[in-house]
């Protein structure tokens, strides 16, 4: 999170691949078989990582994907905010794309909370030490950052629940109300585009 600017061996910008088109591709190449295993009584569940910080991020649909030419083009904590809104927003996505074909498939998306880990090894030392004693005292241990995920993933109660967006096993409406089916549309069909253009 919030590391230099850094480029996947497939060219892609490191937040935009590790954190949100990776996971779009593994779900994608997992559909048939996540179908197949679906029943009446135990839908398939898809549980997204998403952070609360998705509520900063943009949607600059022209700017996908794309190298940056300049570092004063690129922002960690805008590349950071901007792949979490892109999870929320496929998460909302391919929830309605399994809903209109009657499948058998929920999609959601969870914050973990702020979790105590290596996760901010990259923010600045000036601000570190404050962050470091703030985790001691009030950051989630990664054993409680699950919680939220292990509820998505086992409890009955959520068993066709589907698009939403959780917070501490609770549900949420997403930022995806501030954006039209058509952009977030078109930024699924980019990013497909992409994962379809990196495995030929």
């Amino acid at each position: 999170m919030f590391a230099p600017y850094k480029e996947t061996v497939d060219e892609l910008e490191s937040h935009f691949q590790v954190n949100y088109l990776s996971h779009l591709y593994l779900t994608q190449a997992l559909i048939g078989i996540l179908e197949d295993s679906a029943t009446e009584d135990c839908h398939a569940r898809v549980i997204n990582v998403s952070s609360i910080v998705h509520n900063v991020g943009s949607l600059s649909l022209h700017s996908i994907g794309k190298r940056c030419s300049h570092c004063w083009e690129y922002s960690p904590h805008a590349a950071y905010a901007n792949s979490k809104l892109y999870i929320t927003l496929s998460t909302w996505y391919l929830s309605e794309l399994f809903r209109q074909e009657n499948q058998r498939v929920t999609v959601n998306a969870v914050h973990p909370g702020i979790v105590n880990t290596d996760l901010y090894k990259h923010v600045h030392p000036s601000i570190k030490w404050f962050l470091n004693l703030l985790a001691h005292f009030t950051y989630l241990t990664p054993s409680e950052g699950a919680d939220t995920i292990l509820y998505l993933a086992l409890s009955p109660d959520v068993e066709r629940e589907s698009g939403w967006y959780y917070d501490n096993c609770q549900k949420h409406k997403t930022c995806q109300l501030s954006f039209s089916e058509k952009d977030i549309k078109e930024m699924f069909t980019i990013s497909t585009d992409i994962i379809n253009s990196k495995i030929r």
